[in-house]
């Protein structure tokens, strides 16, 4: 498995330009100037006031969606405003239901005290979950804010902004975390930066380096100022020495230092390689060479070469099973379908046949398609998460074996990077790519 996935990485590096949606790295939760979504809640000038003991709950706009999906957050920050020095504990439930109690996600717990604002950062990390954090992020429908004073404390607090955030302090971005160049080539990654707190921030860029790395990547500009809620953009170069074998590959840490706080770093992870020629997985182009030399030669080879063209021949390339309302999240193809493409890549190989690689990518183009496959549904096949790993090693394969034929467009390339990208790095938090 681990051998596919790096072959997975290699596979998609090869398309270095993908059409990406950068998410804004600040969203506010309803409004609390009109308490817009918001209930349990008194307006105030300055914001919300809660009382204490109290609950203030919010919950996803219905006319926009049925709920939210938050995968691509690193988490929430609250900015409360406490009128005494005495300690306020706030306990943040995430909900699968407007109904919360009765469908609760996750749970956290923060203590806090000081007269006047406190900022209250939760990564997704600080909740306990009730089930695999990817699958609940991608269906929260409500908050709930349950604020218990201590003995003596004042009766009520403010609750001045919450929001989702894309990273603690600066959010680290770029379309496409994974290139491969030929040796002695350097391929270069686009930054976006956004600072998401409301002070300046002077941010320092440099690279974690842990010794005898071969690939030395660069940074311009290493330094810059961020006003609140500000961006700004960044290049990263990367040059693949000689020395690296094709198909060898580093990763290179890159760490954005907020205001000296290293603790409040974010990291942005990128994986270079040494580039590859098609086909590499199954076999590289020798070992097919040395199969169809085979075929020549033995009649057992030719028999097994039969059983795979005459599969091929008969497979005709399924539908996604539920086109019109893909939201539903249901899986694409019943999973059996993964040896009918094992076989039309094979028999492609095998007589150098076009048709058989055409199928393979109209699969492909199928399982990628941005307005009903994989990059809305998030399943592949009808079985478990571990069957999708097998599934998915089949659809590399295949589509590995395809890729000589030429049948590919750029844009193919490119749509089918994007839904390979989502499967290997599926909990891909904007702004925290640890």
């Amino acid at each position: 498995m681990h051998r596919i996935i790096a072959c997975l990485i290699l596979l998609i590096a090869t398309s270095n330009i993908l059409a990406d949606t950068v998410m804004l790295p600040v969203a506010r939760l309803g409004d609390l100037a009109t308490l817009k979504d918001w209930e349990g809640l008194q307006a105030s000038a300055k914001g919300a006031t809660l009382a204490l003991p109290g609950e203030a709950i919010y919950r996803f706009p219905k006319d926009e969606s049925t709920h939210g999906d938050w995968r691509s957050w690193y988490g929430m920050r609250l900015d409360v405003q406490l009128f005494d020095d005495k300690p306020v504990t706030l306990d943040i439930t995430l909900g699968m239901r407007q109904q919360i109690k009765d469908h609760i996600a996750a749970t956290t717990s923060v203590t806090i005290t000081g007269v006047g604002k406190q900022t209250v950062v939760l990564p997704w990390s600080s909740f306990t979950w009730t089930r695999p954090t990817r699958n609940q992020l991608g269906s929260i429908r409500a908050v709930a804010i349950h604020a218990q004073g201590s003995q003596g404390s004042s009766a009520m607090l403010l609750l001045t902004d919450a929001k989702l955030v894309g990273a603690q302090t600066i959010w680290l971005h770029t379309p496409v975390q994974g290139q491969a160049a030929a040796p002695g080539q350097t391929v270069e990654y686009p930054l976006t930066l956004a600072n998401c707190t409301d002070q300046p921030q002077a941010v320092t860029l440099k690279f974690e380096h842990r010794g005898f790395e071969a690939m030395l990547p660069s940074v311009h500009p290493q330094t810059m100022t961020l006003l609140p809620h500000a961006s700004a953009t960044a290049m990263v170069r990367v040059q693949v020495p000689a020395r690296i074998p094709a198909g060898g590959h580093e990763k290179q840490i890159l760490v954005a230092i907020a205001n000296g706080q290293v603790h409040a770093s974010s990291k942005l992870t990128l994986t270079t390689a040494s580039k590859l020629e098609h086909p590499y997985i199954l076999h590289t182009k020798a070992g097919w060479d040395v199969i169809r030399d085979n075929v020549k030669k033995y009649d057992w080879a030719k028999q097994s070469r039969d059983g795979y063209v005459q599969r091929a021949q008969r497979w005709n390339v399924p539908e996604v099973r539920n086109p019109n309302n893909p939201k539903r999240g249901d899986w694409l193809f019943r999973t059996q379908v993964e040896h009918d493409l094992m076989a039309a890549g094979t028999a492609y190989q095998l007589t150098g046949d076009q048709q058989y690689a055409q199928k393979i990518r109209q699969f492909m183009l199928n399982l990628s398609n941005p307005k009903n496959g994989y990059p809305v549904t998030r399943r592949g096949c009808h079985q478990a998460s571990v069957q999708e790993g097998h599934f998915f090693q089949h659809i590399a394969m295949a589509y590995d074996m395809a890729i000589p034929s030429g049948v590919f467009t750029v844009e193919d390339r490119q749509q089918i990077a994007h839904t390979l990208r989502l499967f290997v790095c599926p909990q891909k938090h904007i702004g925290d790519h640890i």
